[in-house]
């Protein structure tokens, strides 16, 4: 597939560099979308990387996930976290838009445009917004330092909630309230959706502790005894050796198509992809990365991951098609 980010700012063409960057440094790895290519074409920076069949939000979308399913799904993306934790680097925006499958036994993590490299004890600071603020660690502001490895880990802990319940984790008696949770990493579990079992409750309690020294590494999430139960030896191997699933169970989450929407930022882009492209597929608010308080709006956060977005002006276009066809681009 191709990912296309437009130079329209600063911010945008140092995402693509990151992105190239620390996918390099990734290497190899059976849990992470690898990358095949790059290239800058005018003012338009392309990755190349490999296809899978479509991301987790369609996914879930069009079909009930079951508890085992949940599992198989976590499982697989705490190995793509643990892989990169162990390579000092951090993906920051953790959420089923960035994780790709083929089946829920065939799931890889992808999109490092916010990832970022850190040190143990050496805090990490971000000079402007970063991530997806639903998913984004209470600690993670502009100009203030924090532990990138942790800051996955509070992500995991929304996205586990979110596969399991179908709602993010706050709540309030007013949008004003609600808002001030988002921001603030107030959450509130509804355990009535929640299977009873302990060591699943107290993983999320750690993970989406508000104190990062209290979360766990990822390394103890993946020893969790909820989430290794119903975890077959034969899944696990199958994934451990780069076993690979062809097909998702469901239909395919986005159909081709002969046209798509023009950005004026990037017309020359638009009229190359125009007859390539696959139709972006619906994305819930949490896609949306708020520029100013303004452009927050808590209604739907309340409502559960089925609600689709309104448009954000400020969101780039990412247009997606099959790398094969990329040779066609390139002449």
């Amino acid at each position: 597939m191709l990912k296309v980010i437009s130079f329209s700012n600063p911010w945008l063409q140092r995402e693509f560099e990151r992105e190239i960057k620390n996918l390099s440094m990734i290497g190899k790895c059976d849990y992470v979308v690898s990358l095949l290519d790059n290239f800058v074409l005018k003012s338009q920076g392309v990755i190349v990387e490999e296809r899978l069949r479509g991301d987790l939000l369609d996914y879930m979308g069009a079909t009930s996930l079951s508890i085992v399913d949940v599992k198989k799904i976590f499982y697989q993306v705490c190995k793509a976290v643990e892989f990169v934790h162990e390579r000092n680097i951090a993906h920051m925006d953790i959420k089923p838009e960035n994780i790709f499958m083929n089946s829920v036994d065939y799931v890889k993590l992808g999109d490092f445009g916010s990832s970022t490299t850190w040190e143990p004890g050496v805090p990490t600071i971000f000079f402007s917004n970063v991530g997806t603020q639903f998913y984004c660690a209470p600690e993670v502001r502009p100009h203030q330092g924090f532990e990138a490895d942790k800051a996955d880990i509070w992500s995991m802990g929304i996205l586990l909630y979110v596969l399991i319940t179908g709602y993010w984790p706050y709540s309030g008696p007013t949008q004003e309230a609600t808002k001030s949770c988002v921001q603030n990493g107030d959450t509130t579990l509804a355990y009535d959706l929640l299977p009873p079992d302990d060591d699943l409750l107290n993983l999320l309690q750690r993970m989406l502790s508000k104190n990062p020294d209290e979360r766990p590494g990822i390394t103890d999430v993946l020893a969790n005894r909820w989430l290794l139960q119903d975890l077959d030896n034969s899944f696990i191997s199958f994934r451990n050796s780069g076993g690979k699933e062809n097909n998702l169970r469901d239909q395919p989450v986005a159909e081709p198509s002969q046209t798509i929407s023009k950005s004026s930022s990037e017309p020359d882009m638009v009229e190359m992809l125009s007859s390539l492209v696959i139709k972006s597929p619906r994305r819930h608010r949490s896609s949306v990365k708020y520029d100013n308080e303004a452009d927050f709006n808590v209604s739907d956060s309340t409502r559960g991951i089925e609600n689709p977005p309104q448009k954000s002006k400020s969101r780039r276009k990412r247009f997606r098609t099959v790398f094969a066809l990329f040779s066609k681009l390139k002449r």
